[in-house]
Formats: C-alpha cells, structure tokens, sequence
C-alpha cells in the first residue's frame, strides 16, 4: 500500500550560517580582563638595552613608583611641544602610575597606570622620567613601548661584523631593512615597526664567535604584514636572501643555585645547599674531590697520585633525579 509523502513548514525562523573571521572568532581582539596581563592598555613596557638590567641596578618598585609619579606631576600638564593637549588636560590628573614589576630576565620593566588611563598617555612623558627608573643608567639604554600585541620576525644567517670590526647596531639593521625589503619598509613609514632589529645573541657572544653569522628579531603590530613576511621565505641583507620565521619565544628556565633543582630561585628555596657536582649536602661544590668516571681512568692512566685535589669539572650525576650523565654531556 503506498503512502503519500506530505510536506512540513517548519514554523522557526530560517538558519543561515555565517563565515567566521581568519582568526576563527566572530569580534575583534577582546581587552584583557586583568590588569595584570599581557597586552592590557594600561600597561607601558621599559627595555633595558643592550642586555637587560643587573640585579643591583635595580630599584625597588614602591620607589620606582614614587620617583616617576613625581617627575610627571612636574610637568603636568605637557606643553604641545611633546605631544601634550593643555587645553583638554587642564583640572584633570596626569598619567599616574599604580605599579611595577621587573620580568623574569630583568629584560624589561612594566609600568602600570590606573585602569581608566593608558600605556600611551604615559609614554607621552617617558623622557621625563626615564631618568628616575635606574640607579646608574651609564651602562643602559631605555626604550618604551606600549604593551600591545606583537608579532616578532626572526631574520637568520646574518652578517654581524661590520667593516670596523663591530657588531652591526640596531640603527644599521634598521636602514638595511628598509632599504632592501618593501614590505618592511611601508611598515616603518606607517609606525607600524614596534621594536628596532636586535640580535638574538649577547653582543659578547658575537663578537667572540668564529662564524660571523647569527639571527636577529624585529617587530610589528600587523599580524598580515608578518604572516606576508614569513611566507616569503626570505628578506634581502647585506647581499643575501636571508630566511626568515616567525620567532618562537621560550619560557625561562629556573633552576635554584642552592638546591640545583629547576622550578624555583635560590630566594625562594626550601631545600638544604648541596653540591652541583654530586647533589650531596655533605659538602660544598669547593669542598668537592671526586672524579668522574673519565677524570678518574685518565688520572690512574698518567699515573698521578688520587690524594691529589681533583681538578674535575664534571658533574657525577643530575642534580634533580639523581641519575649518572655522559661526562662529555654536562
């Protein structure tokens, strides 16, 4: 017997779908909720050039606080000269600073302003202050930014060593860049390059290497302009096409300098002080005269007395599982 088919009208509206962005969200970039996260717009990002700051350098943040607070009351509110609108800031409070804290690799200082107020208001009055930041600022260089979004470049196999013998300076990589490679070079006339060229290695370290190459990373704020970079393969330096990729920031490794054990730092250690070399308390890494396997059958092979004080410099094992290494690895 067969049965008639019949129709239905489905009585809730119509679905349509609709396409998502590229990055896979229906809005725009959301503001960080916390104020102490990366990219919110109240905070401002210090550099210390060319290698970060030294520990004893550094100032406490209740007084960084008080010091830079009292240089922009100073000049409240700025003349139009550096940037500053009198006539909109007039019966209102400048830029005032909440907080500071060092990053882990006393690379940079962040600076926070109150919530209703941003890391670009605050960088408006950066050379006002930038001297009240660091105990002798001789051996530094400060740069300030803004704690925006940014997506950072590396440039590999680079020439180091200019024709004098030094190292090529952020300023010569800059105009290399610019003078070679378009797409960076519209960047820059934009403001859209956040940070100068630098290198990824110590200056020490490169002028000290046999092989005058290394990579050095560069900035921008415009996620399209760096995937376009790195999709090209290469940019122009120095008369090489030098291969490029997105740079690939690796999260510090801590490892205590009482306990040799990784996690922590030595101001926050629980542990008994042991020795580097065999991870026992008994002594210290001074006190230590064991040889490894190696030391010990080249000792015994030359024929020199064990009495003697081992000038091994290996460790006998690992000081966080307690497992014996390759000498020729540690």
């Amino acid at each position: 017997m067969n049965k008639t088919v019949k129709s239905t009208t489905a009585l809730r509206p119509t679905y349509k779908p609709t396409l998502q962005n590229r990055n896979g969200s229906q809005t725009g970039p959301k503001t960080p909720k916390k104020v102490t996260a990366a990219h919110h717009p109240s905070r401002l990002v210090v550099r210390f050039l060319p290698n970060g700051v030294r520990e004893e350098d550094k100032k406490k943040p209740e007084d960084l606080v008080h010091d830079i607070n009292e240089a922009i009351a100073s000049v409240y509110p700025l003349h139009p000269e550096y940037g500053g609108e009198p006539e909109k800031e007039e019966g209102k409070e400048g830029p005032r600073v909440v907080a500071a804290k060092y990053t882990d690799r006393n690379t940079s200082l962040i600076l926070t302003v109150r919530e209703d107020q941003s890391g670009e208001d605050l960088l408006k009055y950066f050379n006002f202050f930038k001297d009240h930041i660091i105990r002798d600022d001789s051996d530094y260089r400060l740069e300030a930014y803004s704690d925006k979004k940014w997506f950072k470049v590396q440039v590999d196999n680079v020439i180091t060593i200019d024709t004098l013998g030094d190292v090529l300076n952020p300023n010569a990589l800059l105009g290399e860049l610019i003078q070679n490679n378009p797409i960076v070079q519209k960047l820059y006339e934009s403001g859209h390059l956040t940070m100068k060229p630098r290198w990824t290695r110590p200056t020490e370290d490169l002028l000290q290497q046999e092989r005058k190459r290394s990579s050095f990373v560069f900035v921008t704020d415009v996620e399209d302009a760096a995937i376009r970079i790195v999709r090209s393969g290469s940019l122009a330096m120095y008369g090489y096409h030098c291969e490029v990729r997105l740079f690939q920031d690796r999260p510090l490794v801590l490892q205590c300098v009482k306990c040799w054990r990784f996690g922590h730092a030595q101001k926050d250690c629980k542990n008994q002080q042991v020795c580097r070399k065999c991870g026992r308390n008994e002594h210290t890494e001074d006190q230590h005269g064991e040889d490894c396997s190696n030391c010990a059958a080249e000792r015994e092979s030359e024929g020199m007395d064990t009495l003697e004080k081992s000038n091994c410099h290996h460790a006998l094992c690992c000081t966080n599982c307690h497992r014996a290494g390759l000498t020729e690895e540690v």
